[in-house]
This record gives C-alpha cells, structure tokens and sequence, in this order.
C-alpha cells in the first residue's frame, strides 16, 4: 500500500472548547459528543483509524473557528500559542505518526510572525493553518503584511482553510 500523509486531521485543544461548542448548536448532542470524543483523542481511536484508512502520519491542526473567531487580540494570541503547546505535547508522544500545523492569531499580525517563527523553530512544526478571514478581515488585508513578509522570509509552508 502507499503510504500516506494526511492534512486537514482535526484536534481540539482544551483552552478552545468553548469557542468550539457553539458552532455545534445546531448538532445533535449525540453527535456533538461523539465529534468531540474524536478531536480529543490523539492515542487508540485515532491510530486506529489512520492505520484503517493506510495513514502513516497526520498533520495535524486545530478544528474551527479556532482563535479566527476571537474578538480580542490578546486573548486571541493567548489561545492559539497554548494549543500550539498543546498539539506539541501531543506530537512528542508519538512523533513517528503525528505533525503539526501552527495555530496562528491574525489579530496581531507581528505577534502572529513571531509565533509562526517559533512553532517552526522551537516546536518543529511543518507549517500552519489559516482561516480565510479572522472577524471579516481577510487574509489579503495590508495589515497583515509583517506576518506574511515572515512567512515568506521562513519560508513557511501556509495552509489556508475556508472560514465558519
């Protein structure tokens, strides 16, 4: 069989619970339930699935909306750089199946350089993820120029997923 490397395999760190929960009003609590049982999970269910489906390693990255749904920019790059902790603690258990993408708050586009540099560097992920836009400020915006000049000068491997 190929072996195969997947992007887009979801998790949910423990500080972006309740931004998660409302975007799943809608759901059935059963489901919602179930959903959540399966972001949580980095060990038994998780493998299993990957080692059924032929995965040998997941990039993993946050499940919306994430920080993009953050109003307060503080608080926004507060979150993203703890679930970057978060999913780095989770890769060191199991390195050989797991990778990362980055976390990053667009709230604050030099905090958010700043991070993308350190998740590369210090945490050794393979990149990050970004929402379309963050509160209606889309990712072509001027005043995110400082992140992307960054980005470019890493040479960082950006991943871009629609918005909620």
């Amino acid at each position: 069989m190929v072996k195969k490397i997947a992007l887009e395999e979801h998790f949910l760190a423990p500080g972006l619970v309740d931004v998660w929960r409302p975007t799943m009003a809608d759901v059935p609590a059963a489901v919602t339930e179930a959903l959540y049982r399966q972001l949580t999970d980095f060990g038994d269910r998780r493998l299993e699935a990957m080692d059924k489906a032929g995965i040998e390693k997941a990039v993993l990255s946050i499940s919306g909306p994430g920080v993009q749904a953050v109003r307060d920019p503080a608080t926004a790059t507060r979150l993203a750089r703890e679930a970057n902790e978060f999913l780095a603690e989770q890769i060191a258990k199991r390195p050989d199946r797991y990778a990362g993408f980055a976390h990053i708050a667009v709230q604050e586009p030099r905090a958010a350089a700043d991070e993308l540099e350190r998740s590369l560097r210090d945490l050794k992920f393979c990149g990050a993820m970004i929402n379309g836009h963050t509160n209606g400020l889309y990712l072509d915006d001027r005043s995110l120029d400082p992140f992307w000049e960054r980005a470019q000068a890493l040479g960082a491997v950006i991943y871009l997923h629609p918005t909620d």
